[in-house]
């Protein structure tokens, strides 16, 4: 056994001096993004020019379970497109912006089929000794070297041309509330109410995922009415209940309530949020899973769903 952990650890180190990372440029991944949360299971991270690249992450033996909760939480951050998994006999290479899978078939982080058959780039196996590893990667993994890494012409290698923004975490969001909010004008309500259901939808779902909100304080806010976000929606009165303690909460500065937001919005506006959060997918009517993991979408995109949703209209009156 000591012998295997020995190799294991040998391995890990080829990789690295392999990949050409130096030293300085393998940094500690807690705390060097000081508005972001840190990933349990990221060791280290590859950065140029500020911005993370590659994402590392050790294991002792490939399990699904945990690999796929690693991937949709390296996915709902949105910052690294690549995460490389090393384990005692596997290299795995994945595409950080594919799309994790369903929670409920977490095998699925090993398919290369199907709609996600970029998600899993690489999967080096039976890597039982240095110079197995050796002749895998110099004949795999050539197009990840640093200098095609640091130059941006990895982006023009087969791999890389299948690492697509626009399936980033905070692209697929947006998207949704999009269509979302199309449907909330759509049963006439302004551009700024449905904004703002949509901004405090997506701040109470942050601060659920963040247990910063629990079900015991919701409970405690709603007198007993609901334990999460979900179920208070089911009733306006509950909703607005949990509205106006959060607006109370940070001192009137986020998302405030209004009189006549409350006179237009019905049940029916929240029932539709309701169904959203819900995992229905509102183009189809039909169920999906819920990919997003607030626990690790960066701050920023919240505030940034103002940005995004305001017209050009609005923004010349402010």
């Amino acid at each position: 056994m000591r012998k295997r952990s020995d190799e294991y650890h040998r391995l890990k180190k080829y990789v690295a001096r392999r990949a050409r990372l130096r030293r300085c440029s393998w940094l500690s991944i807690r705390g060097f993004l000081p508005n972001d949360r840190s990933i349990p299971h990221i060791s280290s991270a590859y950065f140029i020019q500020g911005n993370p690249v590659v994402y590392f992450s050790q294991f002792e033996e490939v399990d699904t379970t945990a690999l796929a909760q690693l991937y949709r939480s390296v996915w709902s951050q949105g910052k690294a497109p690549l995460l490389y998994v090393i384990s005692r006999q596997d290299i795995l290479v994945f595409n950080g912006y594919d799309g994790p899978p369903p929670r409920d078939n977490p095998d699925e982080i090993l398919s290369n089929d199907g709609a996600h058959r970029h998600r899993l780039l690489h999967h080096l196996q039976s890597l039982y000794d240095i110079e197995t590893a050796r002749q895998e990667i110099t004949g795999t993994l050539s197009d990840y070297r640093r200098i095609l890494l640091d130059t941006g012409a990895f982006w023009q290698t087969d791999d890389g041309q299948h690492i697509n923004r626009e399936k980033r975490a905070d692209q697929r969001l947006l998207d949704a509330m999009g269509e979302l909010r199309r449907r909330l004008l759509d049963m006439n309500l302004s551009s700024e109410v449905a904004y703002a259901l949509l901004g405090r939808s997506i701040f109470l779902r942050y601060l659920e995922d963040r247990k910063i909100l629990t079900e015991t304080w919701v409970s405690q806010i709603t007198h007993g009415a609901a334990e999460n976000y979900l179920t208070a929606l089911s009733t306006k009165e509950v909703t607005y209940r949990l509205f106006d303690y959060l607006h109370q909460r940070f001192n009137g500065d986020i998302f405030p309530v209004d009189e006549p937001e409350r006179q237009v919005v019905s049940e029916e506006h929240l029932g539709l949020i309701q169904r959203f959060l819900q995992r229905e997918d509102l183009e189809t009517g039909q169920l999906s899973f819920w990919p997003y993991d607030f626990s690790y979408v960066p701050i920023e995109l919240i505030s940034g769903i103002y940005d995004t949703f305001l017209s050009d209209e609005t923004r010349k009156q402010l």
